[in-house]
């Protein structure tokens, strides 16, 4: 007998945006006939027994979900995830006073992230401390200029060289521009 295999096709990124009242569209498929359960947020909201596996969800609440598709076969099980964020805004709130672009260490455990990003509507901070995928507490606010966002990131491991990177709009991926590594 072969071993069980899975492909999520759609959506085939870790994680995808959509805007609230969009469609996303999930598909599945198993090497062999099997059962299908999708999990949103480690609750069951689908169960279905056959290949391939399609199912639309419309994105009807803002915020962050993780969708976890796991396909059975006897005593075989495929698992395969992704995160989708929906309807996502940066809260506006300008930070505190002496507040610079780049990256300034507040004390042993903590960071402060900033990024000039004019007439962009959200940014990430993605770093090893989020396994380098958006996560709305790692979602950087705005200031009320518009021009710069911000993010307190803690707690941080004491001595340990921190990656990170800024994902911008959902699209862009960026290493500090202020690094000098």
């Amino acid at each position: 007998t072969s071993t069980l295999q899975g492909i999520l096709i759609k959506p085939f990124e870790s994680f995808v945006f959509i805007n609230t009242n969009e469609i996303l569209d999930i598909q599945f498929e198993c090497s062999k006939i099997a059962d299908i359960r999708l999990y949103i947020n480690n609750m069951e909201t689908d169960f279905f027994y056959a290949m391939p596996y399609h199912k639309p969800i419309i994105a009807d609440q803002p915020g962050q979900f993780d969708a976890r598709i796991e396909c059975t076969s006897g005593s075989e099980t495929v698992i395969k995830s992704f995160r989708y964020l929906v309807g996502i805004t940066s809260k506006t709130e300008n930070p505190p006073a002496g507040t610079i672009p780049g990256v300034t260490n507040l004390n042993a455990l903590s960071a402060k992230l900033a990024l000039k990003a004019p007439g962009k509507s959200f940014v990430f901070a993605l770093a090893d401390i989020n396994n380098f995928l958006p996560d709305t507490n790692y979602l950087m606010k705005r200031n009320t200029a518009g021009d710069l966002v911000w993010i307190d990131l803690l707690p941080l491991k004491p001595g340990f060289n921190h990656k990170f990177q800024y994902l911008v709009d959902g699209k862009i991926i960026v290493a500090d521009p202020l690094s000098t590594l």
